[in-house]
């Protein structure tokens, strides 16, 4: 059996998918992160020992966007994106997750 103050393990899965047609993109990314492992640059003030960190996190990515041309000279792209980070840290436990949005608009003639 390994000692828990020296070992550490990551389970990392990174999945994505994308859409895209014309000028139209529209793209889903999610990344699932289960890792354990000892901080070595923090000890436990109570054993000594490096601070052992577990945590678990869960990101899901969705971005869309399109261009317009109106008339000869007129181009417009625009688009956005949402994320939402779900975690779990060991050293933090009342932490929150979060909801994160954005919206882009570019005009060019």
């Amino acid at each position: 059996m390994s000692d828990r103050s020296t070992s550490s393990r990551i389970d990392d899965v990174v999945c994505a998918v994308g859409y895209s047609k014309n000028a139209l993109t529209v793209n889903f990314a999610g990344n699932f992160t289960d890792a354990q492992a000892p901080n070595l640059l923090l000890t436990d003030p109570s054993t000594g020992k490096p601070l052992f960190l577990d945590f678990k996190t869960q990101s899901y990515d969705i971005e869309a966007g399109d261009t317009r041309t109106f008339g000869t000279q007129q181009v417009v792209t625009f688009g956005g994106n949402v994320r939402q980070n779900n975690f779990t840290l060991s050293i933090a436990p009342n932490a929150q997750t979060g909801l994160n949005s954005a919206a882009t608009r570019r005009t060019k003639s």
